[in-house]
Formats: C-alpha cells, structure tokens, sequence
C-alpha cells in the first residue's frame, strides 16, 4: 500500500475489518479457531486444567511475562517506529532457551504434564517431524514451534520481513506508516490492560499476534471451518464407497487464482473440465478441489468454493462427488491438505491420488525443483511414489508427515 492519504485509507482498512467481525459477531470464535490451528500446543495448555495450574505455579515463567510486558509497555511509550514496537515482542534466543529450559523442568516434574504429551502432543500427529524425539525433547519442540511462530507473524506484519511470498501474504497496510503504529499501540496496550491476573506466560503475546492478524484481515485459516459442516454430504459419501471399483483415491484438482477481481480464472475453469472427464471416466469417487484465498491479493473469492460452483453448475457434476479444500496457498500445500482430509477421513492412504493441472504446472509437480520447494517451504515432502502420468496428471501417495503443523505460515498452519 503506498502512503497516500495514508491516515484516511488505514482508518477505513482498520474499520472495515472490525465491521465485519462485529457483522459476523463471531470475533471471539475466529480468534480461538485462529489460536487452535497456528498455536496448538498453547492451546491445549490452556485447555487442560492441570497443566495449566502448572505452567501458571511457575515463578521463572511468570517472571518471564512480567519483564516481557514491562519491556513492551516501554516500547509502546518510546518508540517512533513499528519496527521498534516489533522488536520488544520478539522472543529472542536467550529467552527461548530460559522457557524451554522450564518445560524441561516441569516435564520432569510433573507426571500430568508427561501423560498430557503422550496423549494430547505426540497423539494428534502435528509434530510428526519430532516422531523420532523423546517425549520431553518433543515437549520442547513444541513450545519451539508456537515461539517460532510468534515470531513470523511480528516479523511480517509489523516489520514486513521474512515473508516467503509477500505478493499475496503481506500486511494490509504499509507498515512504516504512523496511523498504523498507532492502531498497532492501541491494540498492544489493550490487549495488556484486559490479560487477567492468572494469564499464562505465553498469552500476552499470543493475544497480541491474533489480534494483529485479524488487524490485518488475514484471517484465512479460520474461514469455512469445520470442514466437515462445508462438505457435510461427500463425508457421509465416503462411508458407502467400496473402494476396489476405483484406481484412484480422488482426483485433486490444483487451483489457480486469477490475477483479477473474478471468481474463478480461465485455467481453472479448464483443469475442472478435465477433471470432470476423468469422473466420469470412473477414475475416483470424488473430485477434490483445493484452494484458498489468494489471488489477488486479499481476495473474497475462494478458490475451492468458485470451483466447486464451476463443477456442479456448468459441468453437472454432482455436489456429493466434490470435497473442498479451501485453504491452500500453494501447490505444496494442495497436496498436503489433500492429504489431511484424506487422513481425517478415512480414505484409503493406501490408494493413489490422481492430480490434475496445466501441462506446465503438472511438469513442475513431477520435476526435482518442486520437491527443493516442499524441502524449503514445509521441512518435509507431502507425498510418496510421485509419477507424471499425461500431460495433465500426476500420481502420488499420501505422506502422514502432511498432519505437521506449520506455524511458519499463518494463513494456513
């Protein structure tokens, strides 16, 4: 956003956002879906009792919170710049080591907190890259994951540093703008003001970079959720499907944004009509689409849902035959949120997925550049056994590492 009557455009972007919370009146819902998604160690801190009186008893932690809200309230009073304000909530190395060192200690010395891991951390599977750490070292690299991603998200919209594809995952405002410092000291020193006296070490910082991304508008990993409410009738399909009938799991369709204000891009509209070929074709029982809010920048048009809408309303392909997947940024993430629907579902993982794009992007998918991305992007590769069929298909087999959360990308964890 360029500084142009910057004061009036910000006040209205700030404005229109809240408007629409209080529209939806579902503020506090999105902020706790948001929390669950990015933050889920934190969250199932908080959401367990005992391991909360138990994070809560302890004085290094607690300390922690009071020097880091003393540091930050002095920031907010100092500070000519947002970079600055940034800068005293980031957790730095020395701070990350005290507060792993305490969930060491508690680990150790708490027998709740040990089972609370095994069956609340370890259980879920979204630390698979930690499967082959001990249940205290992956306690850790936990609490690692949530600061790491407390992190990103001040670094990139306060600061808009270490974003990987800042085209359409940036602020909504310029960052070195006043106004903006301005609603950003507002929403820190109310947000300290309302912490309760039995918050936790982490909350304070947790609240603020929740409320920064709603700030922001990026609210996109909590839109249509649950999933199973979207695709209440493919789900109920699923259990009467006798699988033997079809070579593939479900046929994925890459989603592709369109540059302009339009619901749904050329190409898109072509890989849904190949894709509704090969349904019919009795390839898989179900044709799933995937794809979030992404292009343009901020846009109300998600990709999964126009696509869905294409299928069924100018190719008649049954509803009960498409599953959405409406949060994916990316090609590595297509792949890897299939792949977790597949996983909550019940869907044979044992069975390929046959996935459908672009001559081009399909070349892409099955090339050694795509898994360097997947390497960088995600830590892990999403897929198994990939092979480039036509022009316009590629097999693979689900990789259970897909359930790792990613706290590295907010807008889809």
């Amino acid at each position: 956003m360029k500084p142009f009557s910057v004061i009036a455009v910000v006040l209205c972007l700030v404005s229109s956002s809240l408007m629409s919370y209080c529209q939806k009146g579902s503020y506090q819902e999105e902020t706790k879906i948001l929390q669950k998604r990015i933050f889920y160690c934190l969250d199932a801190i908080e959401e367990c009792p005992s391991v909360y009186k138990a994070f809560y008893s302890d004085t290094v932690l607690q300390r922690f919170m009071k020097q880091k809200c003393t540091l930050l309230q002095k920031a907010i009073d100092a500070c000519a710049h947002l970079s600055c304000v940034a800068n005293a909530i980031l957790i730095k190395p020395e701070e990350d080591s005290v507060v792993a060192l305490q969930f060491s200690n508690l680990y150790q010395k708490n027998s709740q907190i040990r089972q609370w891991v095994r069956d609340r951390i370890r259980a879920t599977g979204f630390y698979r890259l930690g499967d082959s750490l001990s249940d205290a070292s992956l306690f850790i690299r936990a609490w690692e994951e949530a600061s790491g991603g407390i992190n990103y998200i001040i670094n990139a919209y306060l600061k808009n540093e270490g974003l990987q594809y800042p085209k359409v995952d940036s602020a909504a405002f310029y960052v070195k703008n006043s106004s903006y410092l301005d609603s950003v000291r507002h929403l820190i020193t109310s947000t300290l003001a309302s912490e309760k006296e039995d918050s936790l070490f982490f909350q304070p910082l947790l609240h603020i970079c929740l409320k920064i991304l709603l700030l922001n508008g990026r609210d996109e990993a909590a839109r249509l959720l649950p999933l199973k409410k979207v695709n209440e009738r493919p789900y109920q399909q699923i259990r009467s499907v006798q699988w033997k009938r079809f070579p593939f799991s479900t046929i994925l369709v890459f989603g592709e944004g369109p540059e302009t204000d339009e619901p749904i891009s050329m190409h898109n509209k072509e890989r849904c009509a190949a894709a509704a070929a090969l349904f019919r074709a009795g390839k898989a029982p179900f044709i799933m689409v995937s794809g979030g809010y992404v292009h343009p920048f901020q846009t109300k048009y998600c990709e999964a849902v126009q696509m869905k809408k294409y299928l069924t309303d100018s190719l008649a392909i049954p509803d009960v035959a498409i599953i959405i997947e409406p949060h994916a940024r990316h090609t590595t993430t297509n792949i890897r949120n299939a792949n977790r629907i597949i996983y909550e579902c019940k869907i044979p993982a044992d069975k390929p997925v046959l996935g459908v794009s672009s001559a081009s992007h399909i070349q892409y998918i099955a090339g050694k550049s795509f898994e360097r991305v997947c390497r960088r992007d995600l830590k892990y590769l999403p897929f198994k056994r990939m092979k480039h069929l036509t022009d316009e298909t590629v097999a693979f087999y689900p990789s259970p590492l897909s359930l790792q959360i990613n706290t590295g990308d907010p807008l889809d964890p």
